[in-house]
């Protein structure tokens, strides 16, 4: 090979290697956002809703949660005043009746409920008023696969699926309960440790974003996010601010630190709720378990979609969800108080943003 073959070769290997090295799917470490912002809440009154579940979505002028501890299992919620305007689907075993809530998802006025006793998901059919007094209900699946279901939401007429899997991050399956991809790998679990063991430390929290078309995982008990398109491929990997990366004999200490909870998102950003405190705060130097309180996050941390961290906001009152509300330009948090609504004025984040 002559002189300039060869320099030629070297320059074109050159430039591969550096688009990879600056590749988005690349893992990237980062301390920390170059934004940062604190905002207060104005608290609601309301004692008619307590919640130990989730925002499920905004339909028309009501928000949807979910609680699986009321004999009532769906709360909707005027979304103006977030007062109480109705509650449905009975927790039972029952024709109608879901008897213990887990993965659920709203997708076209259709509610699409996980059974926890037994390995179906129904779908239940809101009416235009929601006045009625029963929702009209049908089995949508009945899958095969063993793994329970922690979370779902839909992606065209399939389910992409959270089920705890040891191998795989998610799984989308069809009406059918076939899986149609897996898409994530997990670390390969050790001889020694059980599987509940290995799934407890690799809990995440994800997101589909439909007019993007793309995913967005982020772990419980470390402060990773990453996203991938539904043919499994990944598209970035972030690493930080807090360099959380714990073992399986960390996992249950109340010095471990949480991370990532609910995940949201836009045609624009990635919103994140976000710890990265420590577990548990001592409410008294008695050593009792009843002296102990959880903690939650205060913090959204919300990214792009090429993965770049733009900014972080801190909330003044601790929440375990939230939702976006566009038209009202609200964010509402959902807290365990026996007043559970904080409300935060949307637009100061998006004026941080710009």
């Amino acid at each position: 090979m002559d002189k300039h073959k060869y320099s030629l070769v070297i320059i074109l290997l050159s430039i591969i290697f550096q688009i990879k090295c600056n590749s988005p799917s690349k893992e990237v470490y980062f301390k920390k956002f170059p934004k940062q912002i604190k905002i207060n809440a104005k608290k609601i009154k309301n004692k008619e809703v307590q919640t130990t579940r989730n925002f499920i979505g905004i339909l028309d002028s009501s928000i949807i949660i979910g609680n699986h501890n009321d004999n009532k299992i769906i709360y909707l919620v005027n979304k103006y005043d977030l007062s109480l305007e109705r509650r449905f689907i009975r927790r039972g075993k029952g024709p109608g009746e879901i008897p213990w809530l887990r993965g659920i998802d709203l997708y076209k006025k259709k509610l699409f409920i996980k059974s926890g006793d037994k390995n179906k998901i129904y779908t239940f059919f809101l009416p235009n008023t929601l006045t009625e007094k029963d929702l009209a209900y049908t089995e949508y699946m009945d899958y095969t696969f063993t793994n329970e279901i922690f979370e779902m939401e839909m992606v065209n007429d399939s389910l992409l699926i959270y089920s705890g899997c040891i191998e795989h991050l998610l799984t989308l399956i069809n009406n059918k309960g076939e899986t149609l991809k897996n898409i994530g790998e997990l670390p390969k679990k050790p001889k020694k440790i059980s599987k509940v063991h290995h799934d407890n430390l690799y809990t995440h929290f994800f997101t589909y974003n439909k007019k993007r078309k793309k995913i967005v995982v982020g772990y419980y008990f470390f402060d990773c996010l990453i996203s991938y398109d539904l043919r499994g491929n990944k598209i970035f990997k972030r690493k930080g601010p807090d360099k959380i990366n714990p073992d399986y004999n960390d996992l249950y200490k109340p010095y471990q630190k949480k991370c990532y909870y609910k995940i949201k998102s836009d045609y624009d950003y990635i919103y994140c709720l976000y710890s990265g405190r420590k577990s548990y705060k001592r409410l008294s130097e008695s050593t009792g378990i009843n002296n102990i309180k959880d903690n939650y996050p205060k913090s959204i941390l919300i990214f792009d979609w090429e993965g770049n961290p733009k900014l972080r906001v801190n909330l003044s009152h601790e929440c375990r969800d939230f939702i976006i509300d566009k038209e009202t330009n609200r964010l509402i948090t959902l807290s365990l108080e026996e007043e559970p609504f904080h409300v935060y004025d949307f637009s100061k984040i998006k004026q941080a943003l710009n």
